[in-house]
């Protein structure tokens, strides 16, 4: 539900506001000052904020630079006893998105607010496949670029493992040669092993899509993850909607769900007496753009979250995390999720988001293409 933060020194004016747009099925919420407003939008979501011009301290114009300096995600309209043509062009260069005359007039004050919040639903939807794009275009350079390096390394990689075998068979075993020899053909198989994963997240030529039964994956992961879950005495809670099917492979998805799942579960502390993992599905409207598969239009996605109440990731880390090699973990390739962004977005063609909050938990959301049940 839309809710509206009404800004308004004169008790009755902002009372008068807020009795009109309620009986229009808005929430409002009122200040008295810009000092107040400042502070509730500081803890509350509002998705408009309706100001008065004309305020002792902190004005009309002062709030909304405010609001700006704040980066609050809000739009702003205002009202105004004084309107003038100055005036209008004041408030519309300072970021607002219209202007309203007291009295308010109840049908041009709804239909300017639903214009306003059109409007921002637009930019939003526009913002957030700009941002799309960028990724994508940079995943696939960033995937172009590993392919390459990764095959020119893989020849260098095999005359070092393949002389260090011979030098093993050609000196003595308790040599203090051999150790360093066998070092050399452990390190050189470990890299031959992320050069293999990492060539595996580039190259889907032969991958088969295919209708898949996502409840089947997702039940069948959590077997596999059962011991780690029972282990930090995880709660998985499982919030399912019945008999869907989506476009992909089962193993690449399979191996997907895994790789986030463990990721949760890693970032559980084992002391942590709460630990918990909820996945959930449900068919979503998306903004996602049009896929086409066989020339076939595709409107309808499943959403699968897999939300946590782990450890969470540090905002200045988290737009990274799709990239190969960035990984938290002291163990860790930094492969795993690049692995699932690369399969659901570019071989699935679906969508993956992620939300996080450090010291509260992360949230992975995965969009999948919906088929018709087999």
């Amino acid at each position: 539900m839309t809710k509206i933060l009404v800004v308004d020194d004169q008790y009755s004016d902002r009372e008068l506001v807020k009795d009109i747009l309620e009986t229009q099925n808005f929430t409002v919420d009122t200040a008295s000052d810009g000092k107040e407003a400042i502070e509730k939008l500081k803890k509350e979501k509002y998705d408009i904020v309706l100001t008065d011009l004309m305020m002792p301290e902190i004005d009309g114009l002062q709030l909304i630079k405010l609001i700006k300096e704040n980066n609050f995600d809000t739009e702003i309209i205002m009202m105004t006893a004084y309107a003038t043509v100055d005036t209008a062009i004041e408030a519309i260069k300072s970021g607002v998105y219209d202007y309203l005359v007291k009295p308010l007039n109840k049908h041009k004050t709804s239909v300017v607010i639903k214009n306003c919040l059109e409007s921002h639903k637009l930019e939003k939807e526009v913002e957030m496949l700009q941002q799309k794009v960028f990724q994508m275009e940079k995943m696939l350079a960033i995937s172009q670029f590993s392919s390459g390096i990764a095959h020119q390394l893989r020849n260098p990689l095999f005359v070092i493992q393949s002389t260090a075998s011979y030098l093993t068979e050609k000196y003595p075993k308790d040599s203090e040669l051999q150790e360093s020899l066998n070092l050399i053909i452990r390190s050189s198989q470990h890299a031959d092993e992320v050069i293999y994963s990492l060539l595996r997240t580039t190259n889907f030529d032969e991958v088969k899509l295919e209708k898949v039964s996502l409840n089947e994956v997702i039940s069948e992961t959590i077997k596999l993850t059962q011991l780690q879950l029972t282990r930090k005495n995880i709660k998985m809670i499982q919030e399912l909607s019945e008999d869907i099917f989506v476009l992909g492979n089962y193993s690449y998805l399979q191996q997907c769900f895994l790789n986030i799942i463990m990721n949760s579960i890693d970032a559980i502390n084992s002391s942590q007496k709460d630990g918990m993992i909820k996945i959930k599905s449900s068919f979503v409207e998306t903004s996602l753009p049009q896929r086409r598969i066989d020339d076939k239009k595709i409107d309808k996605f499943v959403c699968i979250d897999f939300e946590d109440n782990g450890k969470g990731i540090p905002q200045n880390v988290l737009s990274k995390v799709f990239e190969p090699f960035f990984t938290m973990k002291s163990t860790g390739t930094g492969l795993g999720l690049f692995f699932v962004y690369q399969v659901i977005v570019n071989c699935f063609g679906g969508d993956i988001r992620i939300e996080s909050a450090e010291g509260k938990g992360t949230k992975v959301s995965i969009f999948l293409q919906s088929v018709e049940k087999i």
